[in-house]
Formats: C-alpha cells, sequence, structure tokens
C-alpha cells in the first residue's frame, strides 16, 4: 500500500514538474554565461536528481545524492524483509490453525506484534527519508543556482557602532521613561 502511494506522488510531481518545464524559454535554459536560473535548475533536479547540481556546475554533489538514495533503498529493503519476517511469525501466531508451525515459540503474541510494528515503522521512516532527500536535492539546486554569481570578494566587511533611536518614532508603555540606545549594524557589499 505505501509502496503504491509512493510511487504515485513520485509520478505525480515528476508530470507537474514535466508540464512547467513546458513554460520556460530558450533564453531560461541557455546554459552558457555566469547567470544560473534557479527555475531551471529546480526543474532538472525534480526531473532527474542530480541534473540541476550538475547545470550548477555543482558536480561532487551527485554521488552524495545517489549514494544516499541507494543507501535510503538499501535500508527501505532491508527493513521490509524484517517486517515481512515478523508480519508472517505474527500470522502464523494467531490464525488459530493447529497445524500452522511456530518459528518463535519463546516469544510471546505481543513480542511478536511489538516487532512487527517497530520494523513497519522503521522501513516507513525511510521511505520518508527518501522524499525529505529528494525534495533537500531540489532546494539544494536551487539555493545553487541563486547563489552561482555571488561576490565574496575581500569587500563583504560589517561595522557595529552605537546608534541613538529618536523617542518619537517609538511606542512605549507607562512604565518605560529612560532614551533608547542600540547598536546599529551596517553591511558593505
Amino acid at each position: 500500500m505505501i509502496k503504491k502511494l509512493a510511487y504515485t506522488i513520485i509520478i505525480l510531481f515528476i508530470s507537474q514538474t514535466f508540464l512547467f518545464a513546458q513554460q520556460l524559454s530558450f533564453a531560461d535554459t541557455n546554459m552558457i554565461g555566469k547567470k544560473k536560473n534557479p527555475k531551471v535548475a529546480s526543474l532538472l533536479s525534480a526531473a532527474v536528481p542530480g541534473l540541476g547540481q550538475i547545470y550548477n556546475e555543482q558536480y561532487w554533489k551527485v554521488p552524495i545524492i545517489y549514494g544516499g538514495f541507494g543507501t535510503m533503498a538499501y535500508f527501505v529493503k532491508f527493513n521490509d524483509v524484517e517486517y515481512q519476517k515478523w508480519l508472517t511469525a505474527y500470522q502464523y501466531r494467531t490464525d488459530e490453525d493447529s497445524l500452522t508451525i511456530d518459528n518463535y515459540p519463546m516469544a510471546s503474541t505481543e513480542q511478536l506484534k511489538k516487532l512487527k510494528d517497530e520494523w513497519r515503522r522503521y522501513r516507513d521512516l525511510n521511505y520518508i527519508g527518501i522524499f525529505v532527500l529528494y525534495f533537500l536535492n531540489v532546494i539544494d539546486a536551487s539555493v545553487d543556482a541563486h547563489l552561482f554569481d555571488y561576490d565574496i570578494s575581500d569587500d563583504l566587511t560589517l561595522h557595529i557602532e552605537p546608534a541613538y533611536i529618536d523617542p518619537r518614532t517609538l511606542v512605549y508603555s507607562r512604565n518605560i521613561s529612560t532614551y533608547p540606545v542600540g547598536l546599529k549594524f551596517t553591511f558593505r557589499f
């Protein structure tokens, strides 16, 4: 049930991505030049995870993304195998058939139910992890495109100095009778 729901959500999201991709012009998808379009990077990364990072020339992130997906898929499979094992054991215990062989006679029915529920929870959390990783991939592509041409020269400075705040611009309560003093932060780009 959860697998079908997960596949349906992925297919719907990807189909919506392709519908929005048709609204872009050729000028938006031009990869030549220093500026990168965040919308294009997001759409590329949503269509194929890692493609937005390639568009943003962040090639080193692609193996990390696919390594994360591979790791999450491995744990989904591992937890699903364990869940199926304990589900079968629980079903054998509760089927009230005298011919059924109980593979875990030392465990109580409550313990089998608890183990079954625990492994299902782990599997479901890994599915959620896959979706989170997918959306983080899209967000990362968009943020990298926004910051692609960001200036990181030595002219970036922060100055802190005392400042006087005009009391006429503030709204006071009746019990405050002092004049406000504060700090002024100045950023120079």
